[in-house]
């Protein structure tokens, strides 16, 4: 699938499915969403939508693929994760995204040596073959890198880390369960705020969100890592630096993926948009607007 394949964000009854009804944590809905805005905003409503459409057996498939060895249950709300998994089996199915595509099964122990430095024991990683198609991984990195920009985990930009570093927040049932996961080339790190007994949950996904509880243990790390005098972490490298259309339209999701796909101007705005911020002391002789609703002021215009 395409990250700028637009699906309607509309709240739906699944009357097979028990009167299932996802719904997104902001209560907002209408117009559509790209794939990539989707997963950057955690869009419930989408997500149930792409499970229904892949298939709940091919995505326990991917998930078993990826070395995730825990129960999943055969029902859609497993894209919102009401499935019980482990910190260590997400953190390997993430280094297989980040790894640019490679299953791994980890290990515990690197090394064990005798008291003279004799290696008795070396492990070795053990790959068990491709996840997807390196395309798929490569624009699956670029989308949980825009998490990081202006998603759900936006705020791990004020750390300050001067890498291109990917990542998901996750908030399940009830705020009982606060995820972050973030990846370099080099190293996944992740962490689990919660409660065994999921009646131990946070009121409000203000406080209880994978972006307020899980997040900052991670992103300080990630810090700190930055900050070595030769640091190991590498950046993400992306084929394009945007993705030919916006997180979000107003359109219904069939306008919208057809427009975006023969549309030019979007991603023109953009590059004009970065070159005034890496330029911002552009000198202008003149200005002329002219809008179909009228003129607008020359400060709002700049701003803009």
């Amino acid at each position: 699938m395409d990250p700028c394949d637009f699906y309607d964000n509309s709240l739906r009854t699944y009357s097979k499915y028990e009167n299932w009804q996802p719904k997104n944590s902001n209560s907002k809905y209408g117009g559509s969403y790209s794939l990539h805005g989707a997963l950057a905003n955690s869009v419930n409503t989408v997500a149930a939508s792409l499970q229904l459409q892949v298939g709940v057996s091919n995505t326990i498939k991917k998930a078993k693929k990826m070395v995730i060895v825990s129960d999943i249950p055969e029902v859609p709300s497993i894209a919102l994760g009401t499935a019980n998994i482990s910190l260590i089996e997400m953190m390997t199915a993430y280094a297989s995204i980040s790894n640019g595509g490679n299953s791994i099964k980890p290990y515990m122990i690197q090394k064990i040596t005798d008291q003279n430095g004799t290696i008795l024991y070396q492990a070795k990683p053990k790959y068990e073959g491709c996840v997807a198609s390196s395309q798929s991984i490569k624009n699956l990195q670029q989308m949980m890198g825009k998490v990081l920009i202006d998603g759900t985990g936006a705020g791990f930009s004020n750390y300050a880390i001067p890498f291109n570093i990917i990542g998901k927040t996750g908030t399940t049932q009830n705020n009982s369960d606060g995820w972050f996961i973030a990846a370099s080339p080099e190293i996944v790190i992740g962490s689990w705020v919660g409660a065994r007994d999921k009646r131990v949950h946070f009121e409000s996904t203000s406080m209880g969100s994978g972006a307020n509880t899980a997040m900052p243990m991670v992103a300080s790390i990630f810090k700190s890592l930055s900050s070595w005098k030769k640091p190991m972490l590498t950046n993400f490298e992306y084929e394009k630096p945007y993705f030919p259309c916006p997180g979000f339209s107003e359109s219904t999701s069939v306008e919208s993926t057809n427009f975006y796909k023969n549309d030019t101007t979007y991603l023109e705005s953009l590059r004009i948009r970065d070159s005034i911020l890496a330029n911002p002391t552009v000198q202008l002789d003149s200005i002329v607007i002219d809008t179909i609703s009228g003129l607008k002021p020359l400060e709002s215009l700049l701003k803009e």
